[in-house]
């Protein structure tokens, strides 16, 4: 009687292990970028932003404070790529236009 009852209590052990080393696994899987095909990086939840300080076109300070309460989509481009900056350019445009206005709202795209 007392070896089914060790019998039982390891079976049972061996399945709380297995169902806790699944869910850690699952856990861990979400805790990194998610590296979206055709889209780049998505994190969850996401990464605060350090503090900077850059110049926009009418030389006006803008801190990582300007970019709080919105979705940003930054491109980085040089300042001479007659290829890929105007196709980049392009695109955002197209995003920013097909994109739901009620989305479009919380949406701004930087070229930077």
């Amino acid at each position: 009687m007392k070896s089914k009852m060790t019998k039982l209590n390891l079976i049972l052990i061996g399945i709380i292990i297995l169902l806790l080393g699944a869910w850690f696994y699952m856990d861990q899987r979400h805790s990194g970028p998610i590296i979206a095909d055709d889209v780049g990086f998505v994190y969850s939840p996401p990464r605060p932003i350090g503090e900077f300080q850059l110049l926009d076109l009418e030389n006006e300070s803008i801190n990582e404070n300007h970019f709080a309460g919105k979705w940003w989509v930054v491109y980085f481009g040089f300042t001479y790529c007659p290829d890929a900056c105007p196709l980049a350019l392009s695109d955002m445009k197209k995003i920013k236009t097909s994109l739901h206005n009620k989305i479009r709202q919380k949406t701004d795209f930087v070229f930077i």
